[in-house]
């Protein structure tokens, strides 16, 4: 998947130490979780669609999948282009800790947290990367009375480059043609 291959190439630019949840952030919303470098996955398929997970976040929006209260329905493309048109990084960038896009957001970090118990989240794609100024403040929010497993000392950084995917893409198929 293209969260599989964006989460291998933040780890191949960057490796990351322990396991790494790679939350990618985009047309839509996907996670990839890597394990030493390694995709956990659940049998031959992936470990599910974040971007269709009930965040519980009122107003509960209805997501492209038709499921209400997604978070795609806050965070995928389309939701973010009828909030801000076509000025979505000044938009992201503006927003306050009260907001519903990043408490959504916070809300699945800590479900990641309770299920994966990652070391470091990662959010990548090009809407993750116009996340890093509120950074904090989501950071901020997902701490905030966090599960206790969750791993001592996680942290957790926004992408800095747009080509992850397609480096992950090419690292996965020169491992397949070894």
């Amino acid at each position: 998947s293209d969260a599989v291959a964006a989460a291998i190439g933040s780890h191949h630019v960057d490796p990351a130490t322990g396991r790494l949840a790679a939350i990618v952030l985009g047309t839509g919303v996907g996670l990839a979780v890597l394990d030493g470098g390694e995709p956990v996955t659940i049998g031959a398929r992936g470990i599910g669609h974040l971007g269709q997970v009930d965040v519980g976040v009122e107003p509960m929006p209805l997501g492209p999948d038709g499921g209400r209260g997604g978070l795609e329905g806050y965070l995928g493309l389309r939701a973010l282009e009828a909030r801000f048109g076509e000025r979505i990084a000044e938009g992201l960038s503006g927003l306050d800790g009260e907001d519903p896009i990043l408490r959504a957001l916070a809300r699945a970090c800590r479900i990641v947290h309770a299920i994966y118990t990652p070391d470091e989240i990662r959010l990548l794609g090009g809407v993750g990367m116009l996340l890093e100024p509120v950074l904090c403040k989501l950071e901020g929010l997902v701490r905030t009375e966090l599960t206790g497993v969750a791993r001592e000392g996680w942290t957790m950084r926004c992408a800095d480059s747009a080509y992850l995917a397609a480096i992950g893409a090419a690292v996965h198929a020169g491992r397949s043609s070894a």
